[in-house]
């Protein structure tokens, strides 16, 4: 077996385990309102320790949007979690029932390519 390196393709990103399915990545997508850093806090340390997700980034964000046939623009974070394809209905259903929005957004994005490591890890952390 050759050693990965100079001239030598790099490494595949997935490791294919026999016997062992392993879950597909997913990160998803939802905004929170910004006025309140503690409930939105709050809210991501629930999440994670539901363990529906490995990890939720916070950033701050503009967002301009319809709503009530008006043109809004809120200050809010967007919440980046990640997750496994096993764990997205069970998500869904939390984040609904959780958000302090009446229509939250959710949005889930298939991952095409994630460091075996970090697959790993993800698939670790939601279990």
């Amino acid at each position: 077996m050759k050693e990965w390196g100079a001239g030598v393709a790099s490494p595949p990103l997935f490791h294919f385990h026999y016997n062992f399915y392993m879950p597909k990545p997913f990160v998803v997508l939802t905004t929170f309102p910004a006025n309140d850093i503690d409930s939105v806090d709050d809210f991501i340390e629930k999440l994670l320790m539901s363990r529906l997700c490995a990890c939720v980034n916070k950033i701050k964000v503009e967002s301009q949007y319809w709503w009530d046939n008006k043109i809004q623009k809120d200050p809010e974070y967007l919440l980046v979690v990640k997750t496994t394809d096993d764990k997205l209905q069970e998500l869904e259903t939390w984040i609904k029932k959780n958000h302090p929005y009446t229509v939250p957004e959710f949005i889930a994005l298939n991952v095409e390519r994630i460091t075996e490591p970090y697959h790993e890890w993800l698939v670790r952390e939601t279990r």
